[in-house]
């Protein structure tokens, strides 16, 4: 047993016990503080290095953003980019720009359109197939873009360039540059959330990643089954699953 002078009479524990106390309370203090009326705002000669809401450059019509990437549904032919040319076209050789584009040319074979009908809908006469009839009643609310096309016929860089807009790893996604400039309304709990399905999907956790940002702005994995965040078995995690 250690004794810590005439002013403190108690243990080693002792000690630490009431030292752990007064962090607890200096963390209180600290996290209250933010929310009392007088509380000094951010320094603004000094970078920001939390997530506090950062107002945008025009005036926002929508709150959230729940972005769904449903990788590995139907082809596009089939659903919303309807292709009459490639109709004319069927059962003849596929052209040399597009040859140049496959890896396996002894398994080419001819073109073949899509098996679906196509119509057009709604007073915008967005055009879909027969495969989308619900989409169809909605389409004068929904906004589908047709200008995006990928830059390279592999799975892992093309879904690289939809997160992060190059097909090489590392930069942030698409989440991440979201909290990095408009920050989020809760400080206690993460501004940028991920629910994974049952398997993750092409690349993995690099569909939600920070790059060169701070952890922070990277994306907080919600897992399908079991505890949805940090499990109590001492197991390490990745940074994502925080």
């Amino acid at each position: 047993m250690t004794h810590f002078g005439p002013k403190f009479r108690g243990s080693r524990r002792d000690f630490f016990s009431r030292l752990g106390d007064g962090v607890h309370g200096a963390a209180l203090a600290w996290l209250l503080q933010q929310d009392l009326p007088g509380s000094p705002g951010p320094d603004p000669g000094r970078p920001r290095i939390d997530l506090t809401p950062q107002p945008p450059h025009r005036a926002p019509k929508a709150k959230s953003v729940i972005h769904l990437f449903m990788n590995g549904g139907p082809s596009q032919v089939d659903l919303f980019d309807h292709k009459p040319t490639l109709a004319r076209m069927a059962g003849g050789a596929a052209p040399r720009d597009l040859l140049n584009q496959i890896e396996n040319m002894d398994q080419v074979g001819t073109l073949m359109p899509s098996y679906w009908g196509f119509s057009r809908h709604g007073k915008c006469g967005m055009e879909l197939s027969e495969l989308l009839p619900h989409t169809a009643t909605i389409v004068d609310d929904i906004t589908l873009v047709r200008s995006m096309y990928s830059e390279h016929f592999n799975h892992e860089p093309a879904i690289n360039l939809f997160h992060t807009g190059r097909t090489i790893t590392g930069r942030p996604t698409m989440g991440a540059w979201v909290t990095y400039a408009l920050g989020t309304e809760n400080q206690n709990l993460p501004g940028y959330v991920v629910l994974e399905d049952k398997n993750l999907p092409v690349n993995g956790i690099q569909n939600w990643q920070s790059g060169w940002r701070p952890p922070r702005n990277q994306g907080t994995r919600r897992r399908h089954k079991g505890t949805a965040g940090l499990r109590g078995s001492g197991r390490r995690i990745r940074p994502c699953s925080t």
